[in-house]
């Protein structure tokens, strides 16, 4: 027998693949908000956010990640936190997990 608890679940929050949002870091800079594609939906991106790993292990406040961030090319944007994290995905928060 299994039993199945409703409403016990919590929703999968959408994850974004940090190279996608690199490809639209000038528009985040330029204006504050992008939307990225995710995963299973689009998701909005401010500067406000944070990015988080599904598992909750790292933390990157967006605006720090992108702040030295030229757009571009990401092997020449050296200075770049997003450039070094653009293999990973990441959930986005309005505030950090506890």
């Amino acid at each position: 027998m299994i039993a199945v608890a409703a409403g016990c679940a919590q929703p999968v929050r959408p994850t974004l693949l940090a190279a996608d949002l690199y490809a639209q870091v000038s528009a985040l800079r330029a204006t504050g908000r992008v939307v990225v594609d995710g995963d299973p939906r689009p998701i909005e991106v401010r500067t406000t956010q944070y990015l988080v790993t599904p598992d909750g292990a790292r933390v990157f406040p967006v605006a720090a990640a992108i702040a030295n961030c030229k757009g571009g090319e990401p092997d020449e944007d050296i200075g770049c936190t997003l450039v070094l994290l653009r293999a990973h995905r990441f959930t986005v928060r309005d505030t950090p997990p506890r």
